[in-house]
């Protein structure tokens, strides 16, 4: 979804006429879902609507041949074409988006450069043709039965809520909620969500997403990007800060967009999946890929790390699996080095965790610590694009002359203001009031990552997503935290001129 006026009225519009269908009429529902699907594409990005109609014919026809393949006991070969064209797609395209001067002004592949603008203009494609890949696996492999309605599978991969950005939901967990005959209630509690009913969920999801996303994380964009950008000149404790925010950004942004995806689909009676849980509370690499971008995770591995053998064949070969995973994790966000030296620095940690795993016993704290330092580090690389940048980034932040001066002003400053009493911006460098780190945004900063961390300790105890703990709260209470939510948005929420809601770092990928 995207937060704009018209999607605002497209969804109620498109609440009101979903449950305005009667119960007798709920073989409709998947064919509005669709429309409402091609609609919301057609106005948002009407020229990924080619690409998406393009690769769910040729996902559908793959599948189709495969099961009759099946029937006559014969080898699933068309699967696996299906699965290598897909594969294919997604890798030409990764290219061509991270190296736009192969088809552009005279470049290598100039002729070609309507074919290669028209993908390039696909947005979401990396989700939608992951999910071809995982339902031609599964298909090839007999977990699904080959779909023989086109417009199921092409709800499956046009779903308007999750188009752009996830979650990567599997096959037969999707579609076989299409089929489901219960009768979708919106207010009322059910079986599904006993406490408050659906609406309660679905609202409390997207306020939990919408928050992270508008107080917090696009307030921190407005500072890492120019850093992450250029960081040549910064001192050392800007260079260090940014990377810490934008190890948050990225958190809030991404989490954020799922659990407003989860909330949107939860108002039609579809259940996506919950892709962040308190990622970093986790004490080990393993544990932190359990709680981060969990569809990613759980299809590289049930689709690459599994079928390579997985853990079974000693540690050699689960090392080389784990490498070759986040290898395939690395290139899937961008065909570059910074990508490339992310993923390679996860596969690094996973490997070390492994070999060392009852060997060294270090205390919970630490390891928490420990796993947060380095993930906020691989961070860089991948904030930056490319390891010349963050090379720099980091002789920046470990060079003595950046800190220097930071600790001379530091004593002046304390000297001057023992006890602060000048105000916030008072006790700040030169550099980061000038940087925009004045007493608001610093205070709104501070207060935001503060609810963030009291909200994943909450779900981490809780084991449950904290939106589903706010909508299970009494009658009273939970609309009260939901109407006082929206209220901090419409005061402190970031807006202004140059400021787009809609832009999902995530999308990009």
């Amino acid at each position: 979804m995207t937060f704009t006026f018209f999607s605002a009225l497209f969804l109620a519009g498109a609440v009101l006429l979903y449950y305005l269908l009667p119960a007798r009429a709920y073989r409709v529902r998947p064919y509005l879902l669709l429309a409402l699907s091609i609609i919301f594409l057609l106005h948002f990005y009407p020229k990924a609507v080619p690409g998406v109609l393009g690769a769910s014919v040729l996902i559908w026809a793959f599948g189709l041949l495969s099961g009759k393949e099946a029937l006559h006991a014969r080898r699933t070969s068309f699967a696996a074409i299906g699965i290598l064209l897909l594969a294919v797609l997604l890798a030409l395209y990764k290219i061509l988006i991270s190296h736009p001067a192969l088809y552009q002004n005279g470049g290598p592949l100039f002729r070609l450069a309507p074919a290669a603008k028209l993908l390039t203009a696909q947005v979401g494609i990396s989700y939608y043709l992951f999910q071809g890949i995982a339902y031609l696996a599964d298909v090839r492999t007999g977990r699904v039965r080959p779909e023989r309605n086109f417009f199921y599978l092409l709800l499956y991969l046009s779903f308007f809520p999750r188009f752009v950005s996830g979650p990567i939901e599997r096959p037969a967990a999707f579609i076989g909620q299409l089929t489901d005959r219960r009768a979708i209630r919106l207010v009322r509690p059910d079986d599904e969500f006993p406490e408050g009913g659906r609406l309660s969920a679905a609202l409390s999801a997207i306020t939990v997403g919408w928050f992270m996303k508008i107080f917090l994380a696009d307030r921190l964009s407005a500072y890492t990007a120019a850093v992450f950008a250029s960081p040549k000149g910064r001192s050392g404790a800007l260079l260090l800060v940014c990377s810490l925010l934008y190890t948050v950004q990225l958190y809030c942004d991404f989490a954020g967009y799922s659990s407003v995806a989860v909330g949107t689909a939860q108002l039609f009676g579809i259940r996506l999946t919950q892709n962040f849980h308190a990622p970093y509370l986790s004490a080990g690499s393993s544990e932190f890929w359990r709680r981060w971008h969990i569809s990613l995770s759980s299809w590289l591995r049930d689709y690459i790390y599994i079928p390579l053998g997985g853990s079974r064949r000693g540690l050699g070969k689960k090392i080389r699996n784990t490498f070759a995973v986040f290898l395939v994790c690395g290139l899937w966000h961008g065909i570059g080095s910074g990508f490339l030296v992310w993923g390679l620095l996860h596969a690094v940690f996973a490997s070390l965790e492994s070999a060392l795993k009852g060997k060294i016993h270090l205390p919970l704290p630490l390891r928490r610590i420990l796993t947060f330092c380095y993930v906020s580090a691989a961070w860089v690389f991948f904030g930056t694009k490319d390891v010349r940048t963050a090379a720099s980034y980091f002789a920046g932040i470990f060079a003595p002359s950046g800190w220097s001066a930071q600790a001379d002003w530091a004593v002046r400053a304390l000297q001057k203001n023992a006890v602060g009493a000048a105000g916030l911006s008072s006790a700040l460098h030169a550099e980061f009031v000038h940087f925009g780190f004045t007493e608001t945004p610093v205070v709104l900063i501070a207060a935001g990552v503060i609810l963030m961390i009291a909200s994943d300790v909450i779900s981490y105890r809780r084991g449950k997503p904290f939106a589903e703990l706010a909508a299970s709260l009494p009658f009273p209470k939970r609309y009260l935290f939901l109407a006082l939510a929206w209220l901090i948005l419409l005061i402190f929420g970031s807006y202004g001129a140059g400021y787009r809601a809609s832009s999902f770092l995530y999308s990009k990928f």
